[in-house]
């Protein structure tokens, strides 16, 4: 758990500077986060395999499941916030931090399988 979330650290910072410069940008709030979101994916699943989830059979269909879902999670969890605070930037935060740790779990159990529970 503590790698996942060094990991989730440098992934987050990645991914919100990401999200932050395309509002930054005048991208539109939704559309700033799902690119954010899919390039975070793709950065997060070499990092996941080599330092979080080593020794695991990982299914690149069931990542993209997971990323999905998490996705979906953070975009309902970005409209909720934004409601509160009017800030596409605490917005985003604040929905980073609901959805990591849901990911965390779906990863472990649906994904980073080790070889003998691999399908």
């Amino acid at each position: 758990m503590w790698r996942y979330y060094g990991v989730g650290i440098v992934n987050t910072v990645f991914g919100y500077a990401l999200f932050a410069g395309l509002v930054a940008a005048h991208l539109e709030m939704f559309l700033a986060q799902i690119l954010a979101h899919c390039g975070g994916a793709l950065f997060n699943f070499t990092l996941f395999k080599r330092l979080v989830f080593r020794g695991t059979a990982p299914s690149l269909a069931r990542y993209i499941a997971a990323y999905a879902l998490n996705y979906l999670i953070s975009a309902a969890s970005l409209a909720v916030f934004y409601t509160f605070t009017r800030s596409p930037y605490v917005s985003g935060l604040l929905a980073i931090a609901g959805a990591s740790s849901v990911n965390y779990l779906v990863l472990r159990s649906l994904v980073f399988l080790r070889d003998r529970q691999a399908a």
